[in-house]
């Protein structure tokens, strides 16, 4: 009992200090917390988040999995292997790469202030504190980005394409145009007007002199000193130990000890198996033309397209 108490414990703890160092999480699962905080990826911040982390490791590795219940054993080994795999990558610099189309400040904090509660005048505060601290998150990510330029370590090149893009449209002539204010657009039922506009009026103020030039500034690095910089290559082994990076990120992605090498292996043995199933079903068909013809004639033959909506909306059902 006493191991398994252990072990529920470091799981527990191990939650809750991820609540804290990481408050977007918090709001994202509507748990308690500082709803008005960021992340503090300052570089001795990460550092002290990957001290803690090691001794949460240490002290998992240390449980008596003989005393374990079935139970408690699998969560034991879960916890481990997270935590295990996540130590070990360390060894590569993911977070000098905190921006590319996929996410970052330019999409990341507008989806986060919008999933935010909205009702109440502390729902508020919270938002615009958060608001106020975004240009500290903006620096650094600039920091990061720079430390990565300095070790030859960016997302490939045209992955960062269509970013300044993304930041233009965070970038308004109206504030409450721009994607960041889309909580103050809308009055909420539980504020009186005279509370809402000193609210509109805070965030229009934050907006134009923080947010907007922290944008723009950011705008700036990556069009004339990030993106121009950034490796051409696409492919990981590009990198830093880019192979040994890679294997680590498969791991991660497909929770497997396969190497790239078979995966990739086992990926064109499925591409094989399923185009020849659907060879055996051209020729059960009885249609003798060729696989290009045989895709074309699905495309735009009537017989497999509904003229009813009704109809379409039965078979989805049936399907389901």
């Amino acid at each position: 009992p006493a191991q398994n108490e252990r072990v529920k414990a470091l799981m527990d703890l191990y939650w809750d200090w991820q609540l804290d160092q990481y408050p977007e999480l918090a709001t994202w699962y509507g748990e308690p917390g500082d709803h008005g905080r960021w992340t503090d990826d300052s570089l001795p911040a990460i550092e002290g988040r990957r001290a803690f982390q090691r001794e949460v490791l240490a002290a998992v590795q240390g449980v008596d999995k003989a005393g374990l219940s079935a139970e408690r054993s699998l969560d034991n080994s879960l916890f481990l292997d997270d935590l295990q795999l996540m130590v070990e990558g360390f060894a590569y610099p993911e977070e000098l790469m905190p921006l590319n189309q996929m996410g970052g400040v330019q999409q990341d904090a507008a989806s986060l202030l919008a999933a935010m509660p909205a009702h109440t005048r502390s729902d508020f505060d919270a938002i615009l504190s958060r608001l106020a601290g975004l240009p500290q998150v903006i620096d650094q990510q600039i920091a990061l980005m720079q430390k990565g330029l300095k070790r030859k370590v960016t997302p490939p090149r045209i992955t960062l394409r269509d970013v300044p893009g993304q930041v233009n449209a965070i970038l308004t002539d109206d504030p409450f145009a721009s994607p960041l204010l889309r909580p103050f657009v809308t009055q909420p039922a539980d504020i009186d007007p005279g509370q809402w506009e000193d609210l509109r009026r805070q965030a229009e103020k934050i907006y134009r002199e923080k947010l907007a030039p922290a944008y723009r500034e950011l705008n700036a690095f990556l069009r004339d000193k990030y993106i121009p910089r950034a490796r051409e290559s696409i492919a990981n082994t590009a990198l830093p130990d880019g192979k040994n990076w890679y294997r680590h990120r498969v791991r991660s992605f497909t929770t497997t000890i396969l190497t790239p090498a078979e995966i990739h292996q086992l990926g064109l043995q499925e591409v094989a198996r399923i185009r020849g199933r659907m060879d055996e079903v051209i020729r059960n068909s009885g249609f003798t033309g060729t696989f290009a013809e045989f895709t074309q004639f699905l495309r735009t033959d009537p017989q497999f397209f509904h003229t009813r909506p009704k109809d379409l909306v039965r078979e989805y059902r049936d399907i389901a």
